[in-house]
This record gives C-alpha cells, sequence and structure tokens, in this order.
C-alpha cells in the first residue's frame, strides 16, 4: 500500500516475511526521500522525535478534555509508538 498522499516511493512486498513496523518505517522513509531528507540523518532524525513527541502531547490533551476514550487513546498512542520507533528499523 503507498503511503497517503499518493506516493508510491516505497511498496511492501506483499510476500515479504517483514513486520508491519518495519514496512512502516520504510514508507516513513519514503516520504522523506521524496523531500531529499532521511531519517537516519540526526538532525532529521531528532526533528522527527520532536514531531513524534508533540504527537504524544496531542494525544495526552485529547484524552484530558474528553475528546477520545481511554481504549481510543491506548490505540492511538500505541500507533504512535510504533511510528516514534521507525528510525531504529531502518
Amino acid at each position: 500500500m503507498p503511503p497517503t498522499g499518493g506516493s508510491t516511493a516505497y511498496e511492501p512486498d506483499e510476500h515479504s516475511p517483514q513486520h508491519p513496523l518495519t514496512d512502516l518505517a520504510h514508507t516513513l522513509e519514503a516520504l522523506y526521500l521524496e523531500e531529499d531528507r532521511t531519517l537516519t540523518d540526526p538532525a532529521t532524525r531528532q526533528a522527527f522525535e520532536i514531531a513524534m513527541r508533540a504527537t504524544a502531547l496531542m494525544l495526552e490533551g485529547a484524552l484530558a478534555e474528553g475528546h477520545l476514550t481511554a481504549d481510543q487513546h491506548s490505540t492511538l498512542n500505541g500507533m504512535t509508538e510504533g511510528m516514534r520507533n521507525a528510525p531504529t528499523l531502518l
């Protein structure tokens, strides 16, 4: 499945035994490569980590304000943590 936005820079091999988080990591890397950046660059990786922390704060705020249930927050937080670890899988 191509990344959101119509990019086809990375398309997982449906026969690959890779873990879904590895596919996610490669999809995210493809998005960065389209902008001449890479998550393996320390500065880009740091900016990505800042964005992931901001996302986690947004989810905490949404939970606190009652916009998310505890189950919804748990699901979204787990997905965010998967994304946050993407650079380590490249």
